[in-house]
């Protein structure tokens, strides 16, 4: 996988497309990681990104409310989906990270218990894909 991932993030460089390669790169490393070590040790980087967007859902805030339930902390997990889970997930940015931040988001709730966002995740990936079932 990481092998598979690198040679993504050299193929989209080499198209002048850095950032997009290191964003593609990056979750096939984190996936990696995942599959060999669990989500619990990225769970401080992931509260620490920058990457915060103003109480807004995105990758990154789904990614530390999965490494959370998977790290067992399902009251953490739900007080975060709840947090970010105002608009229905509607307002997930539609950028190359969408299918990532979709998944995140459906399994950390799946695994939290919490009910509402794999329901609030599938109607807008509905709406934003008409053509998708």
């Amino acid at each position: 996988m990481e092998v598979l991932a690198e040679e993504v993030r050299r193929g989209y460089a080499s198209h002048g497309q850095p950032e997009e390669g290191a964003r593609q790169c990056s979750g096939g490393l984190l996936q990696a990681a995942r599959e060999k070590v669990g989500l619990d040790s990225v769970v401080g980087l992931l509260r620490d990104s920058p990457l915060d967007t103003a109480g807004r859902p995105n990758v990154v805030q789904g990614l530390l409310a999965l490494a959370l339930a998977e790290s067992g902390r399902m009251d953490e997990a739900s007080v975060l989906i709840e947090e970010r889970s105002a608009n229905g997930f509607g307002d997930l940015p539609d950028d190359s990270s969408l299918p990532v931040a979709e998944c995140a988001w459906s399994e950390a709730a799946a695994l939290s218990g919490h009910g509402s966002p794999p329901g609030a995740i599938g109607r807008t990936v509905a709406e934003r894909r008409p053509g998708h079932r």
